[in-house]
């Protein structure tokens, strides 16, 4: 059976390393904590602002870290507590193990099902928010479980070599991530066709709505997914060095490094779902007063002069020199332009 990052306490004792293997287990344990605050609060505010099918996606995503950063707690308190003869034997320490060796396959592949509903957001624009369609989340969520389940059993039991991982990870975040460019301009592109036909619109008003929906997602998620296919590959790679290198002071340091990623991933996706947009921002600073029992009301200091943006978070008002600059190129434009009726009369 293999396990993840899994230190060796008496590789550590012989080589000297264990006083600081020890503090950062402890770092560990106090980022973990944190992290558990920051995605609970992550998961109140995206409940009322996104889909509903896009909602159970990143609750369960959510709801793996949570597991598995618990199954990591007791992972860390029988490493502590146990030898390392007693330590793969013990049921509770492997129950642990392969718990979190799933659970970690969710984090990794989670890009694809991400897309996956997104694509069926697009196709569906006609009626995506009024007909929500959630057995399309729940599909995608079935489907995934399977998958990783799947893939989390051949790794563990070590049933197909490692490569086949290591690949399926990167082709997997690969077309994820070539999905979510496709869904950047396939929707830029009707976005602005609704301005060019701007008297006869083919589309109606909730398809306007759902592409610009489409739109402010793939902006919001792109960095994100850029972030799971990095933590990906960087997993994909500390596994592959853990495994096949024979050194146990170099496999110790390979698993703290794999633990922190994962911590850093668990933080990363707050980060990009709420900071990047300045509404999901001021939603989540309301939410932190309501949970300190603050008043919602800004006080004179907070209500600075915030800069007015349009619909996806880009800045509507420029600097004066951008719009004395538009100004005269729109005059330009206009003079050196001849208008057909105009035309006409000449």
């Amino acid at each position: 059976m293999r396990y993840l990052a899994i230190i060796n306490g008496t590789a550590s004792l012989e080589n000297g390393t264990v006083e600081v293997f020890d503090v950062m287990l402890f770092v560990e344990i106090f980022l973990i904590f944190i992290s558990y605050i920051v995605d609970g609060t992550s998961i109140y505010i995206i409940t009322s602002n996104y889909h509903p099918n896009l909602v159970l996606l990143l609750k369960h995503l959510y709801f793996q870290y949570f597991v598995q950063m618990f199954a990591r707690l007791i992972q860390i308190y029988k490493t502590i507590s146990l030898t390392d003869e007693h330590l793969r034997t013990d049921f509770v320490f492997r129950m642990a193990s392969f718990t979190r060796n799933f659970l970690v396959f969710i984090a990794v592949y989670f890009a694809i099902f991400f897309m996956v509903e997104r694509l069926m957001a697009t196709y569906h624009m006609n009626d995506y928010e009024r007909k929500q369609r959630l057995y399309i989340g729940y599909i995608v969520v079935i489907v995934m479980h399977t998958w990783c389940f799947i893939s989390a059993a051949i790794f563990i039991f070590d049933i197909i070599s490692l490569w086949y991982h290591s690949c399926s990870l990167v082709l997997f975040n690969f077309i994820a991530f070539l999905a979510c460019v496709y869904l950047g301009i396939y929707n830029d592109r009707a976005y602005n066709k609704i301005f060019e036909t701007v008297d006869d619109s083919p589309y109606s008003l909730s398809q306007r709505y759902q592409i610009v929906e489409n739109i402010k997602t793939v902006i919001l998620f792109k960095k994100l997914i850029l972030c799971i296919i990095l933590f990906s590959i960087l997993c994909s790679l500390l596994i592959s060095g853990d495994i096949m290198t024979d050194d146990e002071n170099v496999k110790n340091w390979m698993s703290i490094a794999f633990n922190y990623s994962c911590i850093s991933y668990g933080l990363s996706v707050p980060y990009f779902i709420h900071l990047q947009d300045p509404q999901k921002l001021d939603d989540c600073l309301k939410s932190l007063r309501k949970f300190f029992g603050k008043n919602s009301i800004e006080s004179s200091n907070d209500m600075a002069v915030r800069p007015i943006r349009d619909r996806f978070g880009r800045d509507l008002i420029k600097s004066k020199e951008e719009e004395r600059n538009i100004y005269f190129s729109n005059i330009t434009r206009d003079w050196t332009t001849v208008h057909p009726r105009a035309s006409q009369i000449i």
